[in-house]
């Protein structure tokens, strides 16, 4: 009996990583030497370039591999989570980032609370700073929200009316009273802004992590609690 499988139709394109991930929830064995050939490596490379050691990479994706097949004590199949809604690799990636975050995190507060443990200053830990169930989600949304509240009000009007209502910049331009011109050189603006904005947030909250706003916009795509077996 198979746990937590994954939805029977993807909605997307991404057939060939969402049957390989089928098998793999089924126990094949060739499928999961296929997985773990064709990701395991570039999953340890991208750790890395987000500002992983060596060691802090390998140990992470050893980690992640052990979890992506066995049920967790909810009973729930990590890798049953991935839908197909965008590439195997990418999904991978961002589970592995969350997972490094979170040691990264849990490490960092250890290091705080047993400061002087040698000399018997023991601390026990509290229940009131346990970690955030998914830290990659936090980072992300809280960048995202900086970045939004640090540009001219009408500028973020601007940017919900073509991205969210789907307005002609033509129809933008009647409404505000200029050209289309302008509207399409404040645009821009307001998307470098956000962009540069997120990654200062990115930096301030995690200094160790080198990501670009490519890489931060892959990470957008994928990292929601589900994506770690989390209930929304």
């Amino acid at each position: 009996m198979r746990l937590n499988t994954a939805p029977v139709s993807p909605p997307n394109l991404h057939l060939a990583d969402f049957s390989l991930v089928e098998k793999c929830l089924g126990h094949d064995g060739e499928a999961l030497a296929l997985l773990q050939a064709s990701y395991r490596a570039p999953v340890c490379a991208f750790l890395k370039k987000a500002g992983a050691s060596d060691a802090e990479a390998r140990e992470t994706v050893d980690m992640l591999w052990g979890d992506l097949v066995s049920p967790a004590a909810t009973g729930r199949i990590r890798l049953g989570r991935y839908d197909g809604s965008c590439a195997l690799l990418t999904w991978l990636n961002t589970v592995a980032l969350n997972a490094l975050l979170t040691r990264k995190r849990t490490d960092g507060r250890r290091e705080r609370r047993f400061p002087s443990r040698d000399a018997g200053d023991f601390a026990e830990p509290s229940s009131e700073d346990g970690d955030s169930e998914a830290p990659l989600i936090d980072l992300i949304r809280e960048a995202v929200e900086f970045a939004f509240q640090d540009i001219p009000a009408e500028d973020f009007v601007l940017l919900q009316l073509e991205y969210c209502d789907q307005l002609e910049r033509e129809d933008l331009a009647r409404m505000f009273g200029c050209s289309k011109s302008t509207v399409s050189r404040r645009l821009e603006s307001a998307r470098l802004s956000v962009s540069e904005g997120t990654m200062v947030q990115v930096r301030e909250r995690d200094p160790w992590l080198e990501l670009r706003w490519e890489d931060f916009l892959e990470l957008c795509q994928t990292a929601t609690p589900s994506c770690f077996g989390i209930e929304p």
